[in-house]
């Protein structure tokens, strides 16, 4: 659970560097015009995306785990095959 955490809060951080590398190598921003306030913003936006992604994921995943894996060991189950026979 600790590294699930940390995972959501330095990620957002590592991509923010990444993108900022970016724009100062391709001249678009001057690190010296960004202010303390702008990247705080851009770190707080990158977090929100992130969990947002993390949300649809994990949404996605129960979502098929509900509907369509019974549905898949049912079918295993007729046919005959397990996983002790493999």
């Amino acid at each position: 659970m600790l590294l699930i955490g940390l995972f959501f809060l330095f990620a957002p951080l590592l991509i923010l560097v990444a993108t900022l590398e970016a724009l100062i190598l391709f001249g678009e921003v001057d690190f010296a015009d960004l202010s303390l306030v702008e990247l705080v913003e851009l770190y707080v936006l990158d977090l929100v995306l992130l969990g947002l992604f993390a949300f649809v994921v994990y949404r996605l995943a129960r979502h098929f785990l509900e509907t369509e894996l019974p549905g898949l060991r049912d079918e295993l189950g007729r046919n005959g095959e397990t996983d002790e026979e493999e």
